[in-house]
This record gives structure tokens, C-alpha cells and sequence, in this order.
């Protein structure tokens, strides 16, 4: 194994991650009920990117269902979701419509 000499110059490879956000309104009647956190969690499962619910400085990861509903997002409550990963992108806007779509539920 070679030594290195002082002033020899050292390779790190850098690996960028890319981060995606997006503010969402949660329009469904009832807020982000137990059915619509399975909805999240059932959706972010299916990405590579870490994915988490952010409201009022509180955050949830987006694959446990405990977590965004302990955020306790009413109707009309805004939610940042934020993705880091390399589809975050994806991510955010596959999450941003299900938030549209008020989680696939009945209203």
C-alpha cells in the first residue's frame, strides 16, 4: 500500500444529490386523515428519494404513517414536501398530485 507525500493531492468522488420542495395544500374535507397518510406512504415507497412532510417546522417522513399524522394538517393546512434523492424530483410532483387529487379519496 502506498503512502501519500505531503502536498500529493487526494481524489474524493462527490456524489450531488438533488433536493426538490414544493408547498401543497391539503383540500381534502376531513385534513390528512389515516387513509390519506397510507395514500403518502403507499406513493413514496415506490421512489428512491428520502421524502418528508414538513408543517409548521414539524417533520414527517413520508413512509410513516404515524409521523404525517401526528403533523395534524386540517383542510386548508399548507404541507412543504421535500425529496432528496435522484428522482426527488418525481417525487414531489407524483406527491404534490395526489395531494390535488385529495389522496385518491372520496369527498
Amino acid at each position: 500500500m502506498a503512502s501519500k507525500k505531503a502536498g500529493e493531492a487526494t481524489e474524493f468522488s462527490t456524489v450531488s444529490e438533488t433536493t426538490a420542495t414544493r408547498t401543497v395544500v391539503v383540500s381534502h374535507p376531513n385534513g390528512l386523515c389515516m387513509r390519506g397518510a397510507s395514500a403518502i406512504c403507499q406513493f413514496a415507497d415506490v421512489f428512491e428519494a428520502k421524502i418528508d412532510l414538513i408543517k409548521d417546522g414539524q417533520r414527517a417522513s413520508a413512509t410513516e404513517a404515524l409521523e404525517i399524522l401526528l403533523l395534524a394538517a386540517e383542510c386548508g393546512s399548507q404541507v412543504m414536501l421535500e425529496a432528496t434523492g435522484p428522482d426527488a424530483e418525481e417525487a414531489v410532483e407524483a406527491l404534490a398530485k395526489l395531494f390535488a387529487d385529495n389522496f385518491g379519496l372520496k369527498v
